[in-house]
């Protein structure tokens, strides 16, 4: 059986059902395949990377261990802790937000006074 005839204009092809505006061709072993541009720049397309230099081997090889045991590879585990990292709000995040409220009108003293007896009450 004889292979196709390969293509060598500069159409668009479809991909995965859709029709992007611009695609150049990707050789795979020996094989035309098509590949949007916008997957050209980055790995995934859209998301930044970031990149640690230096590491030491006693921090990598924990890092790795604590990986392997939740069954993640090392970008995956290092991911999901920068992604709980960033959401968690450090404290002057927390004070500066609560420092944009707008406050009410009672004095400090007064405020740990009602506090105390409300406390003593109880």
């Amino acid at each position: 059986m004889q292979a196709p005839p390969i293509d060598l204009s500069l159409k668009a092809k479809p991909v995965g059902g859709c029709q992007p505006a611009y695609v150049r061709k990707l050789p795979v072993y020996g094989d035309e395949r098509w590949l949007p541009l916008w997957r050209r720049g980055s790995h995934n397309g859209s998301m930044p990377n970031i990149q640690i230099k230096d590491v030491p081997e006693d921090t990598h090889a924990v890092l790795r261990q604590r990986a392997s045991q939740s069954h993640q590879s090392l970008q995956e585990y290092l991911r999901s802790r920068l992604i709980a990292e960033a959401a968690q709000p450090t404290l002057d995040e927390v004070l500066a937000r609560a420092g944009g409220r707008a406050g009410g009108s009672l004095p400090l003293a007064d405020a740990v006074s009602a506090l105390r007896f409300d406390r003593a009450r109880h």
